[in-house]
């Protein structure tokens, strides 16, 4: 029963069976907590948790609540919470440890289960977020100082392909097919009019340039 149960049933506001409660050293429960059988039964859970090694999310699962329910009562019966992995020295840096978690998570997060999934529709050709073409970027850039080779920017930079993408497949990681630029430079150098600075508006770059494009 709660403390208000107890109160209405002798006549006594909350508050001072509360102070009684106290006062005989009764371990208050904590508020909203709800009364689960099987959590209050020591003995039950005591041989899930120690004898049967299950966690206190795999209990809070099999009997309907949250993992910290579980926890809190654990504490009540005064039951020893076994150690987080990091109390116990485990580290995720090891190689073990990287493959244990690669394997978890393996097919799990393909087509409708990834949280970017779109229905299927393809909005970048895959090649382009594989690890080549990571490090043909990384070359461009290191190439050129990782400035726009236009405007001396260093933010915001991209890698550009002068013989584009889809037309010269040969050329994609070729280093000498590609520059660095500016995110504004790179807009008008694939015929963009858009720009956030006025002073790339009707600039001409040596980009479009090797493309034909002026």
């Amino acid at each position: 029963m709660t403390t208000r149960q107890i109160g209405a049933n002798v006549g006594v506001p909350s508050k001072t069976i509360w102070r009684y409660l106290k006062k005989a050293g009764v371990q208050l429960r904590n508020p909203g907590d709800p009364v689960i059988e099987r959590l209050a039964n020591r003995e039950w859970l005591e041989r899930e948790y120690i004898g049967e090694r299950k966690s206190t999310t795999v209990i809070a699962a099999e009997v309907g609540c949250s993992n910290r329910i579980v926890a809190r009562w654990l504490k009540r019966h005064g039951i020893q919470a076994r150690g987080t992995g990091s109390e116990l020295g485990h580290k995720r840096t090891t190689d073990e440890a990287r493959r244990k978690m690669s394997a978890a998570k393996r097919d799990q997060f393909i087509g409708p289960n990834n949280p970017n999934w779109r229905g299927g529709i393809q909005l970048k050709h895959p090649e382009r977020n594989r690890y080549r073409a990571k490090m043909w970027v990384k070359a461009v850039k290191d190439r050129d100082g990782w400035k726009c080779v236009e405007c001396d920017a260093s933010d915001r930079l991209h890698a550009h392909h002068i013989k584009r993408w889809k037309d010269r497949p040969e050329l994609r990681y070729e280093v000498s097919n590609g520059v660095t630029l500016c995110h504004d430079c790179h807009l008008l150098a694939h015929g963009w009019s858009k720009f956030r600075w006025p002073r790339h508006a009707d600039k001409p770059t040596s980009a479009s340039a090797r493309e034909g494009k002026i």
